[in-house]
């Protein structure tokens, strides 16, 4: 069955109600078969839940220092999928093999539908998770689907065979799903070009308390973007994979919000930068889509559901630290960078 023929009113809702859920650890109407809760580095908080004849596997959302550690772990490495080699986010894909490990057996044994899911940190692990399951041989007669909400790039590459079963989506301004080195450094040249260190050194006078959040992480950032400078090699994980929907607001159907991945090249800060970010705006974003279309409107199912908003200070403390990480390559390594360049040239001489 097509992916955007499955992609209804009523399924997303049903995918974004356990990723609510998972926040909380409260599921309504519904068989929790296996939950682990465990505080610890690659050891994500996730659910295996049987509703309505779907096995869910979710993972949640970043909220726990452990979560950040993971975030952080973002040196790369070599995954086999199948007959695909690719490179991975290390945090995410150590946090995916213990999701998958646990999650196999529920998979194997069980004969309706399976959707795995999760939102922010939990999209990123639902991206691999669905690549894992869609190259195992053990379920190859499965009917699986992945559904990512708001996932931050976790693989360099993902073939066309698996985006045909794992949808991603992106609100408009909701930074997280273009957070990678790369991004980071390709948005740091823009914004030299522009003149950016005014408008980044207001936006340090206007938050005092930037500094101050995040002084642990800010050399350790700023020294990994200078290294990615100087090797390029160091980073391959750049977009946010699968078949990817940009939820902008401005467009009549789902099929028009798709979009490349590979055009998700920048950061992109804004004031909306943290709220698209929120699971409820997903919803928000999604309802407003399929409002006035009788044939993608909810039956009455879950229609009601009210999200709730357990990532706000995670995702404020990521955004400030993004800030940081630019004000300080605009500002502190502009300099270096040109001499390393007059430095690149001369040899060359």
């Amino acid at each position: 069955m097509a992916l955007l023929n499955r992609l209804t009113f009523d399924f997303l809702i049903d995918t974004i109600n356990p990723c609510d859920s998972a926040s909380h650890g409260k599921f309504v109407n519904a068989k929790i078969l296996n939950k682990s809760t465990v505080d610890q580095k690659y050891k994500p908080h996730f659910y295996v839940v049987d509703k309505e004849s779907t096995l869910y596997i979710v993972t949640r959302s970043t909220s726990s220092k452990e979560d950040w550690l993971t975030n952080f772990e973002a040196t790369e490495v070599q995954c086999q999928f199948g007959s695909t080699t690719t490179r991975c986010h290390k945090g995410f894909y150590r946090s995916a093999q213990y999701v998958y490990n646990i999650s196999k057996d529920y998979m194997s044994n069980y004969t309706g539908k399976i959707v795995i899911t999760g939102h922010s940190l939990g999209g990123a692990i639902t991206s691999i998770v669905t690549h894992m399951a869609l190259t195992d041989p053990d379920l190859a007669d499965k009917d699986i689907i992945g559904i990512a909400y708001a996932p931050p790039p976790a693989m360099e590459y993902v073939p066309p065979n698996i985006r045909s079963k794992l949808a991603a989506f992106m609100n408009s301004d909701d930074i997280v799903p273009r957070l990678s080195y790369p991004n980071i450094l390709a948005t740091y040249y823009d914004q030299i070009s522009i003149g950016g260190s005014e408008f980044l050194s207001k936006i340090k006078n206007d938050f005092p308390m930037l500094s101050f959040l995040t002084t642990n992480m800010k050399q350790k950032l700023n020294t990994t973007v200078y290294q990615y400078y100087l090797n390029r090699d160091l980073f391959h994980v750049h977009y946010p994979w699968g078949t990817l929907f940009h939820l902008k607001g401005l467009y009549q159907t789902l099929n028009d919000t798709q979009i490349d991945p590979v055009s998700i090249d920048r950061l992109e800060i804004s004031d909306n930068a943290t709220l698209d970010h929120y699971l409820s705006k997903y919803q928000e974003n999604i309802e407003i889509l399929f409002k006035d279309k009788p044939n993608e409107q909810s039956k009455g199912k879950d229609k009601d559901l009210t999200i709730t908003l357990s990532i706000t200070v995670p995702i404020i403390i990521l955004l400030l630290v993004i800030v940081i990480v630019l004000l300080v390559l605009l500002i502190s390594r502009n300099r270096k960078i040109e001499n390393i360049e007059k430095e690149l040239i001369t040899s060359d001489v």
